[in-house]
């Protein structure tokens, strides 16, 4: 279900081009159920870049994780 609401906030950020407060506002229409500090939480995590599936993940020991 997480990746359901990220997904539909993505879609509010980027595809209607929504300010972040009234796409916390719009999911509220999808699932009603949530607190607007967790749609909030929701906002900003699908506001994020997702990683980049090329880059290395180095280990935190490494000399390339500094």
């Amino acid at each position: 279900m997480h990746e359901e609401i990220i997904s539909r906030a993505r879609f509010l950020l980027t595809e209607l081009h929504l300010p972040p407060a009234e796409a916390a506002s719009r999911l509220r229409h999808y699932f009603p159920d949530l607190e607007l500090e967790e749609r909030a939480r929701y906002v900003r995590r699908a506001a994020e870049p997702p990683p980049d599936p090329v880059a290395p993940v180095e280990p935190a020991g490494s000399p390339l994780a500094r």
